[in-house]
């Protein structure tokens, strides 16, 4: 310090030793020395949020956005003028925050072009408004004292829309022979008019026929050009350009251009939506009628590469995966094309044995049900199950229950289970349709349970074991004998009494149909059926 004047933010928090020397007009001079201590304040902390006011009504509605990359200043007083002191850009959700000593402030809000000040300090609660004034972009000066926080200064801002008032002129409209073909490109005819700013396109289609409804309208993506190439069509689809000026949010629809396909020629493929690795699938085209001529070419990993006539007979079989292959058909002078996609796959639940079904007796509140459950792996969705029961001895299968939606997800394969309520006693026969999303139907294998009363025995089909379980325990004497098919019996089982269950060993018979006689005293028996795989 040499003029005199000490100034603590200059010299920062400590202890500062300060030297006075005085000299009067005789020469004559004295020193005074002391010690300032500056203590370092406490900071204050203010901030809060910038978002896009869309109804204009200067008040933070649910669901506007917070406006990200928006610059702003922190301006400090200084005598009767203010200096920027800080910097920062609202984050992605539209927050921004300053820690800095106490003091007067303002904040001043830069956003980006096409964006005006909503209306300030509306409505009763100060951290729902907006503090900024419209002219300036500033807010009004506050005080923060030390450690103070206030985070209440929000800034509202809305598009400016200067919009088209013409969306111009799109065409022309197309005829094309068979489905597969490629239309000319769709190009501007005349230019959107009206509004200040730059031309923001997006096209829409649809193959309903009739005005322009959002409810049968497709945006299309990636569409931001005054032309749009549609590429190949299947059928008649109609076009329209949307305008709009950059700032704004509302588009408006040009004419509507119209491609029709026609029917000289018809590519229509019929066959499976899946393939099994390494066997053949056959694909049929719809007849064309008289002279026409067939040629297919497929892609990549299926077998043949090309092919000629109504049918043929194609393979993945090398890998799994999603392969395309293409069928043209010629006739009238015209060409028309489809493209097909299949999935390969090397799954059991598709290729090979039937989809396993399962079917346990189950007690639900004292009731006897029986459990029917499958898993499946589903390439595809678009499947329904409907289960379907018969009783033994008649064996006419009759549908029960109707399944669209999997019980749980086990990985990349959907469980689904049906529990049968009160099915009565007997012999009681399951299996499952498996509809496709092509309208194919497949069957499962079948799932034998016996409620014989109070006995049960399960699993059926069984593999290394099936289990006899009865309500009332065993009693001394009771026994099982075990049969084949030709009536021999091959074992007797004896039980010990009090036991309710009993595992019978199957691993060393082989495949085919047995019977378990349970005998209950002297004269009670019962016959259980079941199959070991």
């Amino acid at each position: 310090m040499s003029s005199g004047l000490f100034v603590p933010a200059t010299a920062g928090p400590g202890e500062h030793v300060i030297t006075y020397t005085y000299t009067d007009v005789s020469g004559c001079t004295a020193n005074c020395t002391f010690t300032i201590t500056v203590i370092a304040a406490a900071l204050a902390e203010l901030g809060d949020f910038v978002w896009l006011d869309e109804n204009q009504n200067g008040l933070q509605d649910a669901g506007e956005p917070g406006l990200s990359g928006v610059q702003v200043i922190l301006e400090q007083a200084t005598g009767n003028t203010f200096i920027p002191v800080d910097t920062t850009t609202t984050a992605a959700d539209g927050y921004y925050q300053f820690s800095t000593v106490p003091g007067t402030y303002r904040v001043r809000f830069v956003p980006t072009n096409g964006l005006e000040v909503t209306l300030p300090q509306q409505g009763d609660d100060p951290e729902l408004d907006s503090d900024v004034q419209p002219d300036g972009r500033l807010t009004g000066a506050f005080m923060l004292e030390a450690g103070a926080t206030n985070f209440s200064i929000d800034a509202g801002f809305y598009s400016v829309c200067d919009n088209v008032s013409d969306p111009g002129q799109i065409g022309p409209d197309q005829y094309l022979c068979g489905s597969g073909n490629i239309p000319e490109p769709i190009v501007n005819v005349a230019a959107p008019e009206g509004g200040s700013g730059a031309i923001e396109y997006l096209w829409m289609r649809s193959t309903v026929a009739g005005p322009f409804n959002l409810q049968t309208w497709q945006l299309i993506p990636n569409s931001n050009t005054p032309d749009y190439a549609p590429g190949p069509l299947e059928e008649t689809t109609y076009f329209a350009r949307c305008a709009r000026r950059s700032g704004c949010t509302v588009y408006l629809e040009s004419n509507i251009v119209t491609i029709e396909v026609g029917t000289e020629s018809v590519a229509e493929i019929t066959g499976p939506a899946i393939l099994c690795v390494g066997e053949p699938a056959t694909f049929t085209a719809t007849d064309a009628g008289p002279g026409a001529t067939y040629e297919w070419e497929m892609g990549l990993g299926l077998t043949p590469s090309s092919a000629t006539g109504q049918e043929v007979t194609l393979s993945a079989p090398y890998s799994h995966g999603r392969f395309r292959f293409t069928l043209s058909v010629t006739t009238n002078g015209c060409t028309a094309t489809q493209t097909r996609q299949v999935t390969a796959t090397q799954s059991p639940f598709y290729c090979g044995a039937p989809m396993p079904l399962s079917a346990s007796p189950v007690d639900v509140q004292g009731e006897s049900c029986v459990k029917v459950d499958w898993i499946r792996e589903e390439l595809q969705a678009g499947y329904t199950y409907t289960v379907m029961h018969a009783m033994a001895g008649d064996k006419v299968y009759e549908p029960i229950a109707r399944y669209d939606q999997p019980m749980a997800h086990i990985g990349n394969q959907c469980y689904y289970e049906h529990l049968h309520e009160d099915p009565g006693p007997g012999v009681h026969h399951y299996r499952v349709v498996i509809h496709t999303p092509d309208s194919e139907e497949v069957y499962s294998e079948e799932a034998v349970v016996a409620l014989l009363d109070e006995v049960l025995l399960f699993p059926n089909p069984a593999r290394e074991q099936v289990t006899v379980s009865l309500a009332s325990p065993f009693e001394a004497g009771d026994r099982l004998e075990l049969f084949n098919a030709q009536g021999q019996l091959l074992q007797v089982l004896r039980v010990r009494a009090g036991d309710r269950q009993l595992d019978i060993e199957l691993s060393g018979l082989p495949s085919g149909p047995y019977f378990v006689r349970l005998l209950r005293g002297q004269t009670r028996w019962e016959m259980l059926p079941f199959v070991k795989e």
